[in-house]
């Protein structure tokens, strides 16, 4: 199964069963209206620094993915992405910005392996358990 639809709390559930049917390296990104970040990631070496993209420099999600899998030659076509937006359906929409996600066109034209995509506020509450009581 290349592409995974995630929906309400399966969310963390089904990544890590991604992560875990594919081990090694991914790439992770969070893609809002105004930025994207993007990063490698994998269970031995943890979080890679992120790279911190202005949307207004890309035309759409198909060219800022592109240039990201060409600056990072050897990293594995497997991705998990956050985005701002309800995450059900074929085609989806930012929230906040004109970019439409065709998945099954991005793993085609990407040459991806697997696709996850997650509701950013859902991403960025799975965080909450790794952070260290002072933060």
């Amino acid at each position: 199964m290349p592409y995974v639809r995630c929906r309400r709390t399966c969310q963390t559930r089904l990544v890590l069963t991604q992560v875990q049917q594919r081990p090694g390296p991914w790439t992770v990104a969070d893609i809002g209206g105004t930025h994207a970040r993007l990063a490698g990631w994998s269970a031995q070496t943890g979080l890679e620094p992120p790279l911190r993209v202005r949307n207004d420099d890309y035309r759409g999600p198909f060219e800022l993915l592109d240039a990201w899998f060409r600056r990072c030659q050897d990293t594995p076509r497997r991705m998990v992405v956050a985005l701002a937006m309800p995450v059900g359906g074929d085609t989806r929409e930012l929230t906040n910005r004109a970019w439409r996600f065709e998945p099954g066109g991005l793993l085609e034209a990407l040459h991806l392996d697997a696709l996850v995509i997650v509701n950013d506020f859902a991403a960025a509450a799975a965080g909450i358990d790794a952070l260290a009581p002072e933060q």
